[in-house]
């Protein structure tokens, strides 16, 4: 489940690493937990988020030599099951993720070394699947279940909930905008 996996060669070989999650503690077995989401900055540095152990407050993993070792950098989450879905940079250094109750959306400006949560979501025990950033200031979540999209255009200092036309319940799992005006969710 904590697998990662990178090609330098379009796919021939693979370099796999089954230790990029974050280390299960169950029966001593060495696992890792399930990773849902990654983002790099470049060939050798980047992040990779998905489950954390419950309690320990939330973890993403950062690797600096293209995913031969990664480190743990914590979110400071209150108690619960931390789940990161999704992770996003407008640059190399402002970043966004999202995830379940417990992580909900968060922010950093420092190429992902330290993490600050929303606090004044309009829906906070929800489930956020996916995001997507225009800029530091438009940012866009997809809540797992209602057909709802969380917005804001002023960086996080307020927010907005819109319900998606029609009638069957929608689970997020993308967003993308080409310009402030023209998106897309799936």
């Amino acid at each position: 489940n904590g697998t990662f996996m990178k090609s330098n060669d379009g796919g021939d070989t693979w370099l796999i690493n089954t230790q990029a999650g974050v280390p299960d503690p169950s029966f001593g077995s060495g696992a890792t937990y399930i990773l849902n989401t990654a983002w790099f900055f470049n060939a050798n540095t980047g992040l990779v988020a998905g489950q954390s152990v419950s309690n320990d407050g939330g973890f993403v993993r950062r690797t600096p030599d293209a995913g031969q070792t990664f480190s743990d950098i914590g979110l400071g989450l209150a108690s619960g099951i931390a789940s990161v879905r999704e992770i996003y940079f407008i640059n190399s250094t402002t970043g966004f993720l999202c995830g379940n109750a417990t992580v909900q959306a968060m922010m950093t400006t420092d190429a992902g070394l330290s993490w600050t949560q929303f606090n004044n979501l309009p829906t906070p025990s929800v489930t956020y699947n996916s995001l997507y950033a225009t800029d530091a200031n438009h940012i866009y979540l997809g809540e797992s279940s209602g057909r709802k999209m969380v917005r804001t255009t002023d960086g996080g200092a307020s927010w907005s909930e819109d319900v998606l036309p029609g009638t069957v319940s929608i689970d997020f799992r993308d967003i993308i905008f080409q310009n402030l005006n023209t998106g897309y969710v799936g």
